[in-house]
């Protein structure tokens, strides 16, 4: 009785491919005929038995070896695209960098490092191209020269490092009260240059009693003693005309700028002068 049920859940583990009942069917199988004194019999079912269990054992191992693989190559894979992340952060900040350093070279060689408006290359560059179109489109132009009154003294009472802070206070002055348009640009030691564009030169006296007013009424606390700062301006203005043949050219606008600017100093100093043809 034991033997035919044993055989039927047999039969039935080993249509469904179930592995540990079978198993289990073999060595019950061995037990019972090695009770009923059927040795042969007992010894085959133990003989299906242990080559069952060998061959389970060996594919429960073959699984475990290649979960481990699987598991090994997913974390060599997370290691991997770790590193690759880093490296991708390390290359994004290198880039980053140099674009920093190429923006900083690009701009020393445009501009005046104490000031960091444009150096005189520069505005004369971006002045010709303004002084173009302002023929192009026969639109008004005027030109302002501003000089900081006395100072070489400032430098050789107060040293250099003051007159450096002087100059930047003066840069800090001129782009506060001047357009995004404007040009703006030291145009060499204490004297600064600015383009006007579309400006007359009634307005452009406006725009320059407007900074000297500004330079007089503040207070240079650069030392324990504030200074009191002035500057001359001159102002020259191209002709507006129809054509397009300009009556001046840039460098003779530039040249009545400073003849006006060496008439305000002339004056008294603390002065803004308008070019006038004698």
């Amino acid at each position: 009785m034991q033997i035919e049920f044993l055989n039927t859940f047999l039969a039935n583990a080993k249509k469904n491919d179930y592995k540990n009942d079978q198993m289990i069917c073999y060595q019950l199988l061995g037990d019972v005929y090695e009770n009923i004194n059927l040795p042969d019999k007992a010894l085959e079912n133990f003989k299906r038995y242990l080559v069952l269990k060998e061959a389970t054992l060996g594919a429960d191992t073959a699984r475990k070896i290649a979960m481990l693989k699987a598991t090994h190559q997913l974390e060599l894979s997370k290691r991997e695209a770790e590193i690759f992340r880093s490296q991708n952060v390390e290359l994004q900040h290198e880039i980053e960098e140099r674009k920093r350093t190429e923006t900083l070279l690009a701009n020393l060689a445009i501009r005046d490092p104490l000031t960091n408006l444009f150096n005189k290359r520069q505005f004369s560059l971006l002045a010709i191209k303004e002084f173009e179109r302002t023929i192009h489109h026969g639109y008004h132009l005027s030109v302002l020269f501003l000089d900081i009154d006395h100072f070489k003294q400032v430098n050789d009472l107060h040293g250099h490092l003051i007159g450096d802070k002087v100059l930047s206070s003066i840069a800090a002055i001129i782009q506060s009260t001047s357009r995004d348009t404007d040009i703006v640009g030291r145009f060499g030691g204490e004297e600064f240059a600015i383009i006007l564009p579309e400006t007359p030169g009634w307005r452009a006296f406006q725009v320059g009693e407007r900074l000297r007013k500004a330079a007089e009424e503040s207070t240079f606390g650069v030392t324990s003693v504030p200074l009191a700062i002035t500057v001359s301006i001159g102002i020259a203005q191209l002709p507006k005309t129809s054509a397009q043949e300009p009556a001046i050219t840039l460098e003779e606008l530039l040249n009545q700028a400073d003849q006006a600017l060496y008439t305000a100093k002339r004056s008294g100093r603390n002065q803004t002068c308008l070019y006038q043809e004698k």
